[in-house]
């Protein structure tokens, strides 16, 4: 990807592994475009941002998976005109010592745009995880309506977790809510689980696939849903063995 415009004009999926440039996209009126990145096993950190313009009665879908144990940044803004709608769904795995930062803003511009902001994580071993960004809605942009969403489960008590989605709001006529919980997976989880028959790690892993499949289930190929899927088995693995 470069810094060039891409323009969407009709209905589209895109979908890019390895992404580490500057992407500026312009969606159309009434198209309809899904936007899927995913990092698995780079070898370089990332520190990278996209801007997103959802013209009139458009919509777009952004599904981020992040399952790469070097450092990312992530910052991303999707602006929206009048009646345009945009889904932004991340899954986030951090371990070792690595660090992870997403910054994830919508501005509402238009009258009765919608927003969904939905960040997902599990956070291991001594790595920090940090779920950020805000949603904004526009003086005059009535009858929208926004929803913020960020959970981080941690599975050491060595890692760094912070959600923080803030919601900036400048009309009155409009629905908005946001939530946010972080913490180390409960005891009562893991011992029903084990009661069950299963041992720590595989409790965990279970725990942890539950976490991060609504998002991975939102990738089109059911090839890279399963490598995506047992590539988190190996890893929650790796840390059940190393402490």
């Amino acid at each position: 990807m470069t810094s060039n415009i891409i323009e969407i004009t009709k209905n589209e999926h895109l979908s890019i592994t390895n992404f580490d440039q500057l992407f500026n996209i312009v969606i159309k009126s009434g198209a309809d475009f899904k936007l899927e990145l995913i990092r698995l096993n780079e070898k370089e950190e990332l520190n990278t941002n996209f801007s997103i313009s959802v013209e009139k009665n458009a919509k777009v879908e952004i599904v981020i998976v992040d399952l790469s144990n070097r450092n990312s940044t992530i910052e991303g803004t999707v602006t929206l005109d009048d009646f345009s709608e945009a889904t932004l769904k991340l899954g986030a795995l951090s371990d070792s010592i690595s660090h992870k930062k997403y910054i994830l803003n919508v501005d509402q511009k238009g009258v009765k745009s919608k927003s969904l902001v939905s960040m997902l994580g599990v956070a291991t071993d001594e790595s920090k995880l940090e779920f950020l960004g805000s949603t904004k809605i526009y003086k005059g942009a009535i009858k929208s309506t926004a929803r913020q969403e960020s959970r981080i489960a941690d599975l050491s008590d060595k890692v760094r977790s912070v959600c923080s989605p803030a919601l900036l709001i400048d009309e009155n006529d409009i629905m908005a809510s946001h939530g946010a919980a972080l913490g180390q997976i409960e005891e009562n989880q893991l011992f029903y689980l084990m009661s069950r028959g299963l041992t720590k790690q595989e409790a965990e892993t279970i725990i942890t696939l539950g976490y991060l499949k609504p998002v991975i289930n939102l990738i089109d190929s059911k090839e890279s849903q399963e490598k995506l899927s047992e590539y988190i088995e190996s890893k929650v693995n790796h840390h059940a063995r190393s402490i």
